[in-house]
């Protein structure tokens, strides 16, 4: 992986990408999509998070204090989707979906390895924002994919979008994902 500074972060984040959330405490680990999030400062390099306080999610990032957002790209559509559709006190989606993870160097969350990009975070604000809680956080190491970088995402490169439902948006493709229920098993990549 390439290291860049922190404040490279919203470099990787300019087109609004759908990212990896994944957030850890002791053995309990989850990963789910997200489409809510903003850059709020570059020095310190600062991003915010909102999330459902309900999730398992929101309850893991509010006990360990820190999560990792990973950048995936189009390689990983029905894993995004699967982990989307699914909650992690239900299922281990890490598990389940077979996911390859690694450690982080500054937060206890897991590297999702097939990410293209990480940026690891850690908590320094929560606010309450109506029916959501917003997590200011302060972006500690942000990893690229050498071969996906060239002082941005390389041509190559297709990240995600998300268009609501069952509808995401890749490179000029709009992409339905169907067949992605409880039982579903990625076939290998």
């Amino acid at each position: 992986m390439l290291e860049l500074s922190p404040q490279k972060c919203t470099e990787l984040l300019y087109s609004h990408p759908v990212l990896l959330l994944s957030s850890r405490v002791g053995l309990k680990a989850n990963v789910m999509p997200v489409c809510w999030y903003v850059p709020l400062s570059s020095m310190p390099a600062l991003i915010g998070v909102s999330l459902t306080p309900s999730s398992y999610t929101c309850h893991l990032v509010q006990e360990s204090g820190e999560f990792v957002l990973g950048v995936p790209d189009e390689t990983m559509l029905k894993e995004i989707h699967f982990c989307g559709v699914h909650c992690g006190m239900d299922v281990d989606k890490i598990r389940h979906l077979k996911l390859v993870t690694h450690r982080a160097r500054d937060v206890s969350a897991l590297l999702i390895s097939d990410c293209l990009g990480q940026i690891e975070c850690r908590v320094r604000q929560v606010q309450s924002t109506g029916d959501r809680k917003f997590f200011i956080s302060e972006v500690m190491t942000v990893t690229v994919q050498p071969f996906a970088w060239n002082n941005g995402w390389t041509d190559e490169i297709r990240l995600v979008h998300y268009l609501g439902g069952l509808d995401y948006r890749i490179g000029n493709e709009v992409v339905r994902v169907e067949g992605v229920h409880p039982g579903y098993v990625p076939l290998e990549r």
